[in-house]
C-alpha cells in the first residue's frame, strides 16, 4: 500500500507540475493564434487590394472600349472558324463617311513568341504582310 501511495503521490506531483505549465502554454498558443490571425488579415487585405486594382483597371478599359465603340463602332469578339483558333476579331464601323455602318474588321492572334499574326482583313488591305512585320518589330 505504501508503495502504491508513493506511485500515486508521484503521479499527483507530475500532474501539479504539468498544470503549472499549462497557463504558459495556453498563453503561448494564444499569441501564436493572434500572430497567425494578423498575418491572415494582412494577406487578405493585400489580396483584396490586388482585386480592387484589377477591377479598377478593368473598369477603365471597359470605359475606353465603350467610348471607342460609340465613336468608331469598335468591337472585340472571339473569331469564329477553323483557322482562327484563339483569334480576336476587331471590327470598326464609322470609317466610311458614305456608308458609316459598313464593317471593317480583322482577326489577330498573339503567337507563342508574343508576336501578332493577322489572320484575315476585310476589306483586304494592300501591303498587309509588311504592316504585320512592322507591328512585330
Amino acid at each position: 500500500e505504501n508503495q502504491e501511495a508513493q506511485v500515486l503521490l508521484d503521479k499527483l506531483n507530475n500532474v501539479k507540475k504539468s498544470s503549472k505549465l499549462l497557463p504558459e502554454e495556453v498563453q503561448r498558443l494564444r499569441e501564436e493564434i493572434s500572430l497567425k490571425k494578423d498575418l491572415f488579415q494582412q494577406r487578405e487585405s493585400e489580396m483584396q487590394h490586388g482585386v480592387d486594382a484589377k477591377q479598377s483597371k478593368l473598369n477603365s478599359l471597359q470605359e475606353l472600349a465603350d467610348l471607342y465603340g460609340e465613336r468608331l463602332g469598335l468591337s472585340f469578339k472571339q473569331a469564329n472558324g477553323e483557322t482562327e483558333d484563339n483569334a480576336l476579331c476587331i471590327s470598326f464601323t464609322q470609317i466610311d463617311r458614305r456608308n458609316p455602318e459598313k464593317p471593317f474588321w480583322f482577326n489577330v492572334r498573339i503567337m507563342d513568341d508574343d508576336t501578332y499574326s493577322i489572320q484575315k482583313v476585310v476589306p483586304e488591305v494592300n501591303g498587309m504582310k509588311e504592316l504585320e512585320e512592322e507591328l512585330n518589330t
